[in-house]
C-alpha cells in the first residue's frame, strides 16, 4: 500500500498560461491534489458547480481575481475558493491545489478569458449542464445508450453511397451525429508528435533549399512545434543539405511544457514526460545515431542541430508572438 506519491511522468493540464499535474490516483476517493506551474496565469474566469478548490502559494508571486476583487498572493498564503463564486489567477508562481470533492465533468462554467493570459472575444463552449450533454453522459448498467446508437450510425453511415449523404435533410443528420460524438468521446490535447513525421515535407525542403547555393543565411520559423520534433525535424533536413547554411529556427507552441521539453533535448526511449507517443517509431536507427547522442535508455540532441534555434510559448496568432518571431 502506497504511502508517498511522486509527480507523475504525464502533465494533467496545459493551457495557455501554466500546467499542472494530477497526484494519485490517492486512497482518498473524494479529492485530488495538483501541482501546479502558473507563468502567466490560468486562461480563463470560471464557476465552480460543487467543488471548493483551495490553493497554498509554494513560490513566486501574483494575484487572483475572486467575486470581482484582487487578493495579491505570495510563498506561504493559501486561497480557498468556494462553489458558485467567479475566479481567476494570474502571475508567476507555483502552487498546490486541492478540489472537494473531485473534479468531474460538467462542474465548471467558464465565462470569459483572463485578459492577462488570452486577449479577444470569448466564445463559450456548450455548456455542460445542457439537455444534450446530460443526456450524452446518461449510463445504464455501466454502458452508453448513446455509444450504442453511435455506434450503430457509424456502420450504416459507411456504407452508404456518397451521393445520398450529400442530400440535404441526409446531411444534417450527419452534422447532428457529429456533435453527439464529439460531446460523447473523451477529447484530450495531444503534446507531442514524431521525429519526421511528415517525410514527404523535409524532401521538399532538402530540394528548396538545395536549389539556392548562393543564400548563406535562412530564417524559418516553426508553429506549432511540439515538444522539440517538428522543429529538430526540420533543422536536421536543412542541414543535412546545407551544413554551411547558418540556419535561424524559431520554434513556438502553445505549451509551455512542451516548449521546456524541446529547448532542452532529451527524450527517453521508454518514457516520456508529456505523452504516450513513441516519438521515435518512424526513426530509422541510423536516423537515431545521426541526430542523438546516446546514455542507454535517454537520447540527447546533438549540439549541431540545437545551434540557431530559439524558442517560444505563446498563441502563434498573437501580434506580440508574431513581432518575436520577425519577417
Amino acid at each position: 500500500m502506497p504511502y508517498i506519491y511522486s509527480l507523475p511522468s504525464l502533465t494533467a493540464f496545459d493551457g495557455r498560461g501554466l500546467f499542472g499535474y494530477s497526484f494519485g490516483p490517492l486512497k482518498q476517493n473524494d479529492v485530488d491534489i495538483s501541482y501546479i506551474e502558473v507563468d502567466k496565469g490560468h486562461d480563463t474566469f470560471m464557476i465552480s458547480k460543487k467543488i471548493t478548490r483551495t490553493y497554498y502559494v509554494l513560490s513566486g508571486s501574483g494575484y487572483f481575481t475572486i467575486a470581482d476583487r484582487r487578493y495579491d498572493v505570495n510563498p506561504g498564503i493559501l486561497v480557498e475558493v468556494p462553489p458558485k463564486v467567479e475566479y481567476s489567477y494570474s502571475g508567476k508562481m507555483k502552487l498546490i491545489a486541492f478540489s472537494k470533492p473531485r473534479w468531474y465533468i460538467g462542474n465548471d462554467t467558464h465565462t470569459k478569458w483572463n485578459p492577462d493570459v488570452v486577449q479577444g472575444d470569448f466564445v463559450g463552449i456548450a455548456g455542460s449542464g445542457s439537455w444534450l450533454t446530460q443526456l450524452v453522459r446518461v449510463q445504464i448498467f455501466g454502458r452508453s445508450p448513446i455509444g450504442v446508437y453511435l455506434g450503430l450510425n457509424r456502420r450504416l453511415w459507411n456504407r452508404l453511397p456518397t451521393f445520398f449523404t450529400a442530400l440535404g435533410p441526409i446531411r444534417s443528420y450527419g452534422i447532428f451525429l457529429h456533435a453527439l460524438a464529439r460531446i460523447h468521446g473523451v477529447r484530450a490535447q495531444a503534446f507531442s508528435t514524431y521525429f519526421l513525421r511528415n517525410r514527404s515535407q523535409l524532401e521538399l525542403i532538402g530540394r528548396l533549399v538545395g536549389r539556392s547555393p548562393e543564400t548563406d543565411t535562412l530564417r524559418v520559423a516553426v508553429l506549432g512545434c511540439s515538444t522539440g520534433a517538428e522543429a529538430y525535424s526540420v533543422a536536421w533536413r536543412i542541414r543535412t543539405v546545407r551544413p554551411d547554411l547558418k540556419l535561424i529556427l524559431q520554434a513556438a507552441d502553445l505549451s509551455q511544457r512542451a516548449v521546456e521539453v524541446g529547448r532542452c533535448g532529451v527524450y527517453s526511449l521508454v518514457a516520456s514526460e508529456v505523452t504516450n507517443t513513441n516519438i521515435f517509431e518512424r526513426m530509422t536507427s541510423a536516423e537515431i545515431e545521426e541526430m542523438f547522442d546516446r546514455d542507454g535508455d535517454v537520447l540527447t540532441i546533438k549540439s549541431w542541430l540545437k545551434e540557431g534555434i530559439e524558442w517560444h510559448v505563446g498563441d502563434v496568432g498573437a501580434p506580440e508572438l508574431l513581432d518575436a518571431l520577425g519577417p
